[in-house]
């Protein structure tokens, strides 16, 4: 494409096939960049799940891979269903990525919650106290700190179902 693009500048006769081929310049270059970024996603679907999350998406990675097969064995960049298939072929990896993403940040958010909870739950002072005054003492660390471990609970709880 790019040779007949500089031999049409320079007013060199271009084969006849090669100037047909040139008129669909923009369709091609489109289908190509799209294609490009249907098989970035994928490679990025692949690198990122951890060996524990690929069973929980199977299903999905295997609707994929059913989906991109006509483009690997009887599709061509002529054939009259490319555009239908590209457009299918990017809907379902878009949506896949998507989840990976949903997931992958929600680890992240529950993550966080967590890193709070490591605090310890217990605080030892030098000098010793009286049982009473040690019991108070850890009630009043153990009772924020558990309503705060019950309210992320609550969160995580609500992260697990919306993935």
């Amino acid at each position: 494409m790019r040779e007949v693009k500089y031999l049409q500048l320079l007013d060199i006769d271009v084969p006849e096939k090669a100037a047909l081929l040139y008129k669909n310049v923009n369709t091609y270059r489109t289908q190509k960049g799209n294609l490009d970024i249907i098989v970035d996603i994928y490679n990025e679907i692949l690198k990122t799940l951890l060996p524990v999350e690929k069973p929980l998406l199977y299903d999905r990675i295997q609707r994929i891979n059913k989906a991109l097969e006509p483009g690997i064995s009887d599709l061509r960049w002529n054939s009259p269903g490319i555009d239908p298939f590209i457009k299918y072929a990017m809907e379902v990896v878009t949506d896949v990525h998507e989840l990976v993403r949903l997931m992958k940040d929600n680890v992240c958010k529950m993550q966080q919650m967590m890193v709070k909870w490591r605090d310890s739950l217990f605080d030892r002072r030098m000098k010793p106290f009286p049982p009473d005054e040690l019991e108070q003492n850890h009630q009043s660390l153990v009772g924020p700190k558990l309503e705060d471990i019950k309210i992320h609970g609550k969160e995580i709880h609500r992260l697990l179902k919306v993935t």
